[in-house]
């Protein structure tokens, strides 16, 4: 499970670095699962309503809006020859006519489809779908008695997806979901703590720290960065990353008092397909004199044993 989030966070933070000003990706998944779980839930109640079965109704109840709102229907009447409309993927609108009421519903439909005789009543199945601006600015005012419904038109022939086709839509959403919501409240940390290192482990230091944490620019930017490559020097960690974002770079820094250090844990940091021995503990960074939670991660157990020593060393001398 831990592996699994890390490949997530890990994701994630790269998606953070890739965009400029938008939305993140990681945002931008959610909403889509947020999305497929609803289209599909709203297909699988679709199709339950009436076993697959479209609700048959007149156009003056679809005019009107006075039938349970279902997105499957069945209308019947006459398409008329003239008042068609172009649409778009080669597809054309055609004026079906409720001789009885005087009002029209526009059906969308291949532009190769055969359209029956004037006067032939035929009855149309599809999915019910607003009427777009694009659409409305080319649609009839009523005329002569004739009402044209400017709201909804049926695409001809769709209908709700099978439920099996739903349920594993919402099977699949709900999970990747909640691991994306997962990881973007952990704020892409994936870390796991187990107690003090290895004291029999021999200790040798490092030549490379990765820094995870909370990094700062100008004009008070910040970002998350993970595994970022630092240092330890004199009570002090340091590290730096550039990125390139449209339009410019720029380089966010961090700069860590370990004079302020408190609670430190050992454990493992996640990162992607990888898991190392890593440190967590809160402390001062000067960039933005705020405390923050930071995470160092290493090449093996015997460097964590090293900064480990380091670190206690220094929470002795605190007050």
């Amino acid at each position: 499970m831990y592996r699994l989030l890390g490949m997530v966070a890990r994701f994630g933070e790269w998606g953070s670095r890739q965009r400029a000003h938008g939305i993140p990706p990681h945002l931008v998944l959610m909403a889509l699962c947020l999305f497929g779980f609803l289209l599909g839930l709203g297909n699988y109640l679709e199709y339950s309503a009436n076993r697959g079965l479209p609700d048959a109704i007149s156009q003056v109840q679809l005019l009107e809006g006075t039938f349970p709102h279902k997105d499957y229907v069945e209308i019947s009447g006459n398409f008329l020859q003239q008042a068609r409309l172009s649409g778009e993927d080669k597809t054309v609108y055609l004026p079906l006519l409720e001789g009885a009421s005087k009002t029209v519903t526009y059906v969308r439909a291949s532009d190769q489809m055969a359209v029956p005789p004037e006067g032939e009543t035929v009855k149309v199945r599809g999915m019910l779908h607003f009427v777009g601006r694009s659409l409305e600015a080319q649609l009839p005012q009523d005329q002569q008695g004739i009402r044209f419904n400017r709201n909804q038109y049926v695409s001809y022939g769709t209908a709700p997806a099978s439920p099996v086709t739903a349920v594993v839509l919402m099977v699949l959403s709900v999970p990747v979901g909640l691991l994306l919501l997962l990881t973007f409240l952990l704020k892409y940390i994936v870390f796991r703590a187990h107690g003090q290192p290895d004291q029999g482990a021999p200790a040798s230091a490092p030549q490379q720290i990765g820094i995870t944490g909370l990094f700062s620019a100008e004009n008070n930017q910040r970002q998350r960065f993970l595994d970022i490559a630092g240092r330890l020097c004199k009570g002090r960690l340091e590290a730096s990353v550039t990125t390139s974002k449209p339009p410019s770079t720029r380089q966010f820094s961090i700069d860590l008092d370990l004079g302020s250090l408190k609670k430190i844990q050992a454990g493992t940091l996640y990162l992607g397909f990888q898991q190392r021995p890593a440190l967590r503990f809160n402390c001062l960074d000067k960039n933005r004199g705020k405390r923050q939670q930071i995470v160092l991660s290493f090449a093996n157990e015997s460097q964590r044993r090293f900064v480990w020593q380091e670190l206690t060393a220094i929470c002795a001398e605190i007050p």
